[in-house]
C-alpha cells in the first residue's frame, strides 16, 4: 500500500510528457490518458511503472481524489487501457 501512495505522489510532479506520450500505444483510452493524465503530470514517471488492473485503479482514484477531472466511464477506461498496455509482466 505505501508504494501505491507514493506511486500516486509521484504522479503528480511536473514533467515533460511529450517523449511519454509519444510512446502511447494505440488503442481505446489513449487520447483520455493523453488528456485527464496529462493535464496535472508528466506521463513518462507514471507510465515507467507496472501494475496490475486493481493496482492502476487505486492509482487512478488517488488521482481523482486529487483533482483529475473525468466521468466514472471514462476512469474506467484509463484503468483497463494502462491494465492492457503497462501491466506487470504475469498480471
Amino acid at each position: 500500500m505505501k508504494n501505491i501512495l507514493l506511486i500516486g505522489s509521484l504522479l503528480c510532479l511536473p514533467a515533460s510528457s511529450v517523449f511519454a506520450q509519444d510512446k502511447l500505444p494505440e488503442g481505446e483510452g489513449k487520447a483520455l490518458v493523453q488528456k485527464v493524465c496529462s493535464s496535472c503530470h508528466g506521463l513518462d514517471t507514471a507510465l515507467e511503472k507496472k501494475h496490475t488492473e486493481p493496482e492502476w485503479k487505486t492509482v487512478v482514484d488517488s488521482m481523482a481524489g486529487r483533482g483529475a477531472e473525468a466521468t466514472d466511464a471514462e476512469f474506467d477506461l484509463i484503468v483497463k487501457y494502462l491494465a492492457k498496455n503497462f501491466a506487470r509482466p504475469g498480471a
